[in-house]
């Protein structure tokens, strides 16, 4: 919370621990985002997650074609960069449920930003616009500094920053009614049942709760649009969410011996 907070300099950590902490960063440098992009964009020519250093990387002069990493050391890197998983990662969204990711992935920058997505976003599951809407501010979910405090209620103990707080609370009073087909469980319906669900095409989130789509539907324009941003956003249902946190980019390899290959990658997104 400390450092989150941004008061580190008034709650300081041990010495061992700071220097705990400067060895792993040392190490680990290339693990930022920055790098990961590199990694999704030039693969094998990118000039910053090659590099044998921080500094080097950052040097546009410098970079891994003056000052290298090993190749053993790129082939961990690129292991730990490669997005797993059977669902999340898919192109689209019928190999997506279908869980074919390893044989149709989409490319490794859109991986990167549904993998960023999912770590941002956790709070806007119904658990946490529940807990905002019966609580407000003493809520013990929605607060919390991370997905797993927030499920167990810890968020007195571990708290996301004021600012944080106070853009998921403008988002649940403003966007969440607004956009409330937007929420994982009516992608769910869409992504399961298509034109027979019975929530994602309701006129409004009353009658998509009591499953009324069919008797209260929305106008064909707006069905076109929603079932459109569904097509863009149909990873971020639960399934794909649970598929993300149980494999994410470290899990068990699924087809990971099969690079990503232009004639593989989701044709709206080649040339990212």
């Amino acid at each position: 919370p400390a450092g989150i907070e941004g008061t580190g300099d008034a709650n300081p950590a041990t010495p061992e621990e700071q220097k705990k902490r400067e060895d792993w960063y040392r190490d680990n440098w290339w693990k930022a985002p920055q790098y990961a992009h590199d990694w999704a964009k030039k693969g094998p020519t990118g000039e910053s997650w090659r590099a044998a250093d921080k500094p080097s990387a950052d040097d546009p002069k410098v970079g891994a074609s003056k000052k290298p990493c090993s190749d053993k050391e790129a082939a961990a890197r690129d292991d730990w960069y490669r997005p797993v998983g059977d669902m999340w990662r898919a192109c689209g969204e019928e190999p997506g449920f279908a869980k074919k990711a390893a044989d149709l992935p989409c490319t490794k920058s859109d991986a990167l930003n549904r993998d960023e997505w999912y770590r941002k976003n956790w709070w806007k599951a119904p658990e946490f616009l529940d807990d905002c809407k019966k609580n407000g501010a003493a809520g013990k979910k929605w607060p919390a500094g991370s997905e797993e405090a927030g499920k167990a209620g810890d968020a007195d103990k571990e708290p996301a920053s004021d600012e944080e707080k106070q853009n998921r609370d403008n988002w649940y009073r403003n966007a969440a009614d607004n956009e409330w087909w937007k929420e994982p469980q009516y992608v769910e319906d869409w992504g399961q049942n298509g034109d027979d669900g019975a929530m994602w095409n309701a006129d409004d989130r009353p009658n998509a709760n009591r499953s009324g789509g069919k008797e209260h539907p929305c106008t064909p324009e707006e069905k076109d649009d929603r079932e459109q941003w569904y097509k863009d956003n149909w990873w971020k249902t639960p399934q794909c969410m649970d598929d993300w946190k149980k494999n994410g980019t470290e899990g068990p390899l699924c087809g990971r011996d099969k690079p990503v290959t232009m004639d593989r990658q989701d044709p709206e997104t080649i040339g990212d």
